[in-house]
C-alpha cells in the first residue's frame, strides 16, 4: 500500500451486533487494491461496517501527505504538513474508496503540536489541548458530501488574513509570516469571484468558508479542494509583481469555479475529466472578461488562445476524445491536458452560442446537482447542436 500499513489485528468487522473474523488482507499492489477475506458468509443486501486502523507516514514527494519547509522571520527553517490528493492519492493518507464515485461525508479530527494550527474542508467545531501540553486536538464539522480526492488538511505556524463576502461567507489567505504583506489582491480576487458564481449559477457555496494556503512548493499551479484551496505561492501572492496579476485572477477564478464544478457536480469516472476541466476553463475565462474591470479584453484573448490551443493539440497523433478509455493510472495522470481544458472549455463555449446564454444558464440553474444532472444537460445540449458528432469529439 502507498504510505499506509494496515493493522490486521486491529481492524474490525461487524454486520449489526455480530462481530465477524477477519482471517487475511490481500493486497493488489497493481491496482491498489485492498480485500479483506472473512471467515463468515456475507450475503447480498447485508451490511457490514469496517473499522481500519493503520499507521500512515508523512512523506516529501508532494502528493498524499507531505512535509514542506519554509523559513520563518528570523531565518529560521520550518516544517508544515499539507494534503493533495488528486487524482487517486487519497489512499495515501487513508484506506479509502479512492474514486471521484464514491462521495461520502467526512468527519476530520487532526491532532497537531501545540503551536502550530491545523484547518481542513470543513469549518472548525473546537480545539482543546491535551494533558500534556505538547498537543493540540482539532475537531471539524462534517463536509459536504464530497469525494476522497477533494480532501484536505493543513497543518503549520503560517497565518493568515481574514475578510467576508456580502454572504457571510469566511475567506482566509494563509501564507508564511514573511509573505504576509502580500495578501490583500489574492483576498480581493476571491470574495469578487465568489460574488460573481453564486450569482451566475443560483447556488450558493454550502461550505461557508474558504481557506486559501499559499505553499512554497507545490505540484500543481492550485488544487480546488472543497473549502481548503491550495496555490503554489507565486500563484497566489502577487504583490510588486504585476507581470503575475493576470495569472493569479485566472487561477483564482478557476479553483473557485471548481467548487461547482468538481465539488459539488463531480465526475462519475476520470475518463471525464473535462467535464469539470472544461467548465472551470470556461468560467475562468467569461467571467474575467464580463465582470472583472482590469481595461483589457481577457477573455477574447484567453479564448482565442485556449481555442488554438485545442486546435493544435487535437492534431497531433497524441490526441483522444474528451471522453476515452482509462484502464491505468498513468492514463489518469495523462488525461489532465490541453484536450480536456481548452478543447473542453472551446466546446461549452460553442455549445452556449448556439443555445444562447440565457437557455444555458437557465440550464445551469435548473440542473438536478449531481453528476448525471449535468451530464444529462450538457450532452443534450451538444447532441442538439452537433448530433450524432459529439460520438466523434
Amino acid at each position: 500500500m502507498k504510505d499506509i500499513v494496515i493493522l490486521l489485528d486491529k481492524c474490525e468487522a461487524r454486520s449489526n451486533t455480530v462481530r465477524l473474523t477477519i482471517t487475511n488482507i490481500n493486497i493488489d499492489e497493481h491496482f491498489d487494491r485492498v480485500t479483506f477475506v472473512l471467515a463468515e458468509t456475507v450475503h447480498i443486501g447485508q451490511e457490514v461496517s469496517l473499522k481500519v486502523n493503520y499507521v500512515g507516514f508523512v512523506n516529501d514527494k508532494l502528493r498524499g501527505l507531505y512535509q514542506t519547509t519554509y523559513t520563518d522571520l528570523k531565518g529560521k527553517l520550518k516544517m508544515a504538513a499539507v494534503s493533495h490528493c488528486e487524482p487517486m492519492e487519497a489512499r495515501r493518507i487513508v484506506p479509502c474508496f479512492d474514486e471521484p464515485k464514491y462521495k461520502a461525508v467526512w468527519n476530520v479530527t487532526i491532532i497537531h503540536p501545540n503551536g502550530t494550527k491545523a484547518i481542513a474542508n470543513a469549518m472548525e467545531l473546537s480545539e482543546t489541548t491535551e494533558p500534556n501540553g505538547k498537543w493540540k486536538v482539532s475537531r471539524f464539522r462534517p463536509t459536504p458530501i464530497l469525494a476522497s480526492y477533494l480532501v484536505a488538511l493543513f497543518v503549520s505556524e503560517f497565518d493568515y488574513d481574514e475578510t467576508y463576502t456580502n454572504r457571510g461567507v469566511r475567506f482566509r489567505l494563509w501564507s508564511t509570516p514573511a509573505t504576509r504583506h502580500k495578501r490583500e489582491f489574492g483576498l480581493k480576487v476571491a470574495i469578487t469571484f465568489m460574488e460573481l458564481f453564486e450569482e451566475y449559477f443560483g447556488i450558493q457555496d454550502v461550505t461557508m468558508k474558504q481557506d486559501m494556503v499559499a505553499l512554497p512548493d507545490f505540484c500543481a499551479g492550485a488544487m480546488e479542494n472543497w473549502g481548503l484551496i491550495t496555490f503554489r505561492e507565486n500563484f497566489l501572492l502577487v504583490y510588486g509583481r504585476p507581470n503575475i496579476v493576470h495569472t493569479s485572477q485566472i487561477t483564482v477564478a478557476h479553483e473557485l469555479a471548481h467548487q461547482w464544478f468538481g465539488n459539488m457536480v463531480t465526475l462519475k469516472d476520470w475518463n471525464e475529466v473535462w467535464l469539470k476541466e472544461g467548465f472551470a476553463k470556461y468560467f475562468e475565462n467569461t467571467m474575467l472578461d464580463n465582470k472583472i474591470d482590469n481595461g483589457l479584453n481577457l477573455y477574447g484573448d484567453l479564448a482565442t488562445m485556449d481555442f488554438e490551443k485545442a486546435l493544435e493539440k487535437d492534431s497531433f497523433a497524441t490526441s483522444h476524445p474528451l471522453c476515452s478509455s482509462i484502464e491505468t493510472a498513468s492514463e489518469v495522470y495523462e488525461s489532465f491536458d490541453d484536450i480536456s481544458y481548452s478543447k473542453g472549455s472551446a466546446i461549452i463555449a460553442m455549445t452556449l452560442k448556439i443555445v444562447g446564454e440565457k437557455k444555458f444558464k437557465e440550464g445551469l440553474n435548473r440542473v438536478e446537482l449531481c453528476t448525471k444532472g449535468l451530464q444529462i444537460l450538457i450532452f443534450t445540449l451538444i447532441y442538439r447542436c452537433f448530433g450524432q458528432l459529439f460520438c466523434h469529439v
